[in-house]
């Protein structure tokens, strides 16, 4: 990590909070660097929940590693994230409790320290996210047995995974171990293809901008769902096709080889996009808003600019389908 702020003193997650509400903003200006000071934070959780985890339990029983997914995997964060995480360890012994309540220990400290937790439960003291590496597999291989859409769901959100604190080899080992199924039975590709295929709808029919309809998000524009995932989405099926490790939507699109160059092109839009985002989150409304935009505070050319990123999102995501549909026909 480019960025070093806390030590081994910290002695409690409100030391971590308030360290990170002092700085977080220094980073306003560059979305990678705003993204490893999250990491930084985030380490610096999960290094005292272990400690509190030692001094009432004992040390570890098997070596693990901590990994963080959603945006956080993807280093795509803005000031305010929610929590998508998981632990993998070692399979010698039933080891899982033990990491069930570092799990817990993790999800309190990030939560007190401003990390919403996810809705979804996608979090490393749920028992679906937390497993020994003879587990993970099999719970990989069973999600892509069962080929619903929840199951590849979970997939992708999976391939999202990064190491934030321990060892990445055993995520890369199920990552390899993932790419064994895919390569076994190419169709699982056109089927994690399909499972993205849904973009929400941006733009109206005589060419506004469609917001929210409803509640306090009304009047609303979803960036990161109408502008973003289209690109997010067809980056990742892209690494999955290529059997690549990288998460973050820029590193996919940049490790991309020849034959695939045509797509490599959106590496720029991209990072401007993301760029835009920060510019225009606003910390003050909330991690349940601070991903959607105000459209009557955008002017004619941003307004006209956002269009047309919907509609290049739409469009690669199309020639990404059909690139991958025609290659991995079964």
């Amino acid at each position: 990590m480019a960025i070093s702020i806390i030590d081994d003193t910290v002695m409690s997650y409100k030391d971590i909070k308030r360290w990170k509400d002092e700085n977080i903003l220094k980073y306003r200006f560059s979305h990678q660097l705003l993204n490893e000071f999250h990491d930084e934070i985030m380490c610096a959780v999960v290094k005292l929940a272990v400690k509190r985890q030692e001094s009432e339990r004992g040390k570890a029983p098997a070596h693990f590693a901590f990994f963080v997914m959603g945006s956080g995997g993807r280093s795509e964060q803005l000031y305010l994230s929610d929590q998508d995480h998981g632990i993998v360890f070692s399979s010698s012994g039933n080891h899982q409790s033990y990491f069930l309540e570092l799990g817990e220990e993790i999800v309190h400290g990030l939560a007190l320290c401003g990390y919403e937790k996810c809705e979804g439960k996608v979090m490393s003291d749920n028992p679906v996210w937390n497993r020994s590496e003879d587990g993970w597999k099999r719970q990989i291989s069973d999600w892509l047995d069962e080929e619903d859409w929840d199951s590849l769901r979970h997939v992708s959100i999976f391939f999202d995974a990064r190491v934030l604190f321990g060892d990445p080899e055993p995520l890369h080992t199920l990552k390899q171990h993932l790419f064994k199924s895919l390569s076994a039975n190419p169709g699982l590709i056109t089927r994690l293809t399909d499972n993205v295929q849904y973009i929400k709808k941006g733009v109206g029919m005589l060419g506004n901008i469609l917001p929210r309809q409803a509640g306090k998000e009304k009047g609303l524009l979803d960036f990161k769902e109408t502008v973003l995932f289209p690109f997010v989405n067809g980056a990742r099926l892209l690494a999955f096709s290529e059997q690549r490790l990288e998460t973050s939507t820029i590193s996919r699109l940049q490790c991309l080889p020849a034959h695939l160059e045509q797509f490599k092109s959106v590496q720029p839009l991209v990072e401007k996009m993301l760029n835009y985002r920060m510019r225009k989150a606003d910390l003050s409304k909330g991690y349940s808003l601070i991903h959607l935009i105000d459209q009557t505070e955008l002017s004619k050319e941003e307004k006209r600019e956002i269009k047309l990123w919907m509609k290049e999102g739409t469009a690669f995501m199309k020639d990404v389908t059909a690139a991958l549909k025609r290659r991995h026909r079964k």
